[in-house]
């Protein structure tokens, strides 16, 4: 049993948080959600007190487009815990990202000065963190998204040389949506390395023969 009292007395935090996942499929959510319990019930520092979980329910998008997602799955559970220390609680932020959060208990906090100076560095350097990997992630996006536009040019290039074709056959030979295709080939006709007469797209003569 844990003993409140004697937590609030060392100086313990009690916190109420709410968490809220959204997804697909429902069985894939509900999972990661008992998961995500798990793995807080594991951290060193913290106790949870007690965990409440909503029913899954199914949520509309709104989304008109045929290739976005129409139907997604939201849940949430209201967790309440004790955590040691503040800057423990700025971790669990950080780490679980919680659309709410409530201190409970003490109902007044003191902080001494370096207590404050740890917590903000601590703060600081875990947002450098996040910063260094939003960064990298957005450097391999934009290399795939370049890796991905050079091979479906090639790809069109490759197709246009053995016959003309309208954006509907190029589309449907790449798998890329119509109204895509159709900037894509702009795109290309702007670089010139296409063009267009009538509704058929061709090679430029000086294209013809590249490898």
């Amino acid at each position: 049993m844990i003993n409140e009292k004697q937590l609030l007395a060392d100086g313990w935090l009690k916190c109420s948080v709410l968490i809220e996942l959204i997804g697909r499929p429902k069985e894939h959510i509900e999972k990661s959600m008992k998961e995500y319990i798990h793995k807080i019930r594991e951290e060193k520092g913290l106790h949870l007190v007690s965990e409440e979980i909503a029913e899954t329910k199914k949520k509309e998008t709104g989304a008109e487009d045929e290739e976005m997602m129409k139907e997604l799955w939201a849940t949430f559970a209201e967790l309440e815990f004790w955590v040691k220390e503040p800057i423990q609680l700025t971790h669990f932020c950080l780490n679980y990202m919680p659309s709410s959060v409530e201190i409970i208990e003490p109902q007044e906090l003191k902080w001494r000065s370096r207590d404050v100076t740890k917590f903000f560095n601590d703060l600081q350097g875990r947002l450098h963190q996040l910063d260094m990997v939003a960064k990298q992630n957005k450097s391999e996006i934009l290399f795939l998204r370049k890796s991905v536009n050079t091979l479906l040019k090639n790809y069109v290039i490759l197709l246009l040389r053995k016959q003309n074709m309208n954006s509907e056959q190029l589309s449907n030979l790449t798998g890329v949506e119509k109204n895509r295709m159709e900037d894509f080939l702009d795109t290309l006709i702007d670089m010139g390395d296409v063009e267009r007469e009538g509704e058929l797209y061709k090679v430029k003569k000086n294209e013809v023969g590249r490898t």
